[in-house]
């Protein structure tokens, strides 16, 4: 659904319909974006992921949600990954996965996503303290 509060949500519950509200208030959001590439990939299958990748985020709200992206392009350690709200800074990261040079294949871990998972849960763990 595209927009959750001009609907009214439904369930039941014992056999009777309740509606469903929703807090106004809801939760920060923090999401994580990771691509890996085939060395092979060419630009123009990066430059469509970016797309999808950019469509997808236009939905959040830069007032209290954030994002990050990396990709198996990027040189940086997935450690070092920042979330923004920022569209400057989110268009940076998609213009490297569009513009960057393809890694070799060997050159991606899963040490890359556990650093990921962790940038994640501390973001989460930061919106926790700051609402």
């Amino acid at each position: 659904m595209p927009d959750l509060e001009t609907r009214g949500l439904q369930a039941t519950l014992d056999g009777q319909a309740i509606d469903l509200k929703l807090a106004a208030d809801r939760p920060r959001l923090a999401v994580a974006t990771a691509l890996v590439l085939d060395p092979s990939a060419t630009q123009t299958v990066r430059t469509t992921l970016a797309t999808a990748v950019a469509d997808s985020l236009q939905g959040l709200d830069v007032s209290r949600d954030a994002a990050a992206i990396v990709s198996s392009l990027d040189r940086r350690g997935w450690d070092q990954v920042a979330f923004s709200a920022s569209a400057d800074e989110l268009r940076r990261s998609l213009d490297g996965l569009v513009q960057g040079a393809p890694a070799q294949a060997d050159t991606f871990s899963l040490d890359q996503v556990a650093a990921l998972l962790r940038a994640l849960a501390a973001s989460r763990t930061t919106s926790k303290c700051s609402s």
